[in-house]
């Protein structure tokens, strides 16, 4: 399916994801949102270890999303906390490793 063009409703939706990013630059790993304008660079391969952080996109960006859920915390203004979540994740790609997470069915 193509993308919506920018004037289409879903375009006019923001969600905010949580997704491993490089380390920042500032040296530690942010708490609370990113700065306004800030950007987000996807961790390296065999870089240093990624940081999750709370990212705001466009609905229409969105490709699949996944029937799997997991419990997060109220806050993720923390590090640790966004750090646990991320944890969780990797833990469950671990476990779905040889089919793959499955897709939400529309």
């Amino acid at each position: 399916a193509a993308a919506p063009a920018p004037g289409d409703k879903a375009a006019q939706y923001n969600i905010d994801v949580l997704l491993p990013c490089a380390p920042s630059p500032r040296g530690k790993a942010a708490d609370g949102p990113g700065l306004a304008g800030e950007v987000f660079r996807p961790p390296e391969e065999g870089g240093a270890k990624p940081e999750v952080q709370v990212v705001r996109m466009d609905l229409s960006m969105v490709r699949k999303i996944s029937s799997i859920r997991v419990a997060i915390p109220q806050d993720l203004r923390n590090a640790d906390s966004r750090g646990g979540v991320g944890k969780t994740v990797a833990e469950v790609e671990r476990r779905v490793a040889g089919e793959g997470v499955p897709p939400l069915d529309p």
